[in-house]
């Protein structure tokens, strides 16, 4: 049943396309009971940058979240304009960056888009959220990889060749040189700048 539940989460984050400091995309998860203390302190009127610090660093960084924490799923889509997380926080500031996740949250909840329940993201562990990241960085890298790969793979043979054989004369040139300045060490070689 819980490795169900994982993948399905996991499904989930594939579809969003989830990774760490990349751009925002339509879902994210935060510390449920960091969330609700920032609902709470917003209610009460608190204003205080220093208040909010604590979630907004776990936000930004989820290493930073306990493994047993419960993450809540929010709708990040009305936050498409900023390119991360950091671009995020920096314009709007830890304050209004709370209020956003805030805001977030009820989107989700209120379900807009009138999506089945059956077919919507679930509360899921810190542990969990962690190795979704993890999952989408080592799937990003693989891509960065293969793309690499790619451009290499469209240099034809016969430049490769060209390239190869110009490296072999040019070592060849460098060898011989080598050769005729081996009779004296370089450091007693008179400058001719």
């Amino acid at each position: 049943m819980a490795e169900e539940a994982a993948e399905k989460v996991a499904a989930t984050a594939r579809e969003a396309g989830i990774v760490a400091g990349e751009p925002l995309e339509d879902l994210y998860y935060v510390p449920e009971s960091s969330l609700k203390l920032v609902e709470k302190m917003l209610n009460d009127g608190k204003k205080e940058e220093a208040d909010y610090k604590s979630f907004a660093d776990q936000v930004v960084d989820p290493w930073e979240v306990n493994d047993d924490e419960t993450m809540v799923p929010v709708d990040m889509r009305c936050f498409k304009q900023y390119e991360n997380l950091e671009e995020m926080m920096d314009q709007l500031g830890v304050v209004g960056f709370a209020e956003a996740f805030v805001k977030a949250r009820k989107h989700f909840v209120d379900n807009p888009d009138k999506v089945p329940e059956d077919q919507r993201p679930e509360n899921i562990s810190a542990v969990e959220w962690k190795a979704m990241l993890m999952e989408g960085e080592e799937e990003e890298a693989m891509m960065d990889d293969d793309e690499e790969e790619e451009e290499e793979d469209l240099l034809p043979e016969d430049d490769e060749d060209e390239l190869r054989e110009d490296g072999e004369e040019e070592g060849a040139a460098e060898g011989e040189a080598e050769d005729n300045d081996a009779e004296e060490p370089p450091s007693k070689k008179a400058r001719t700048e």
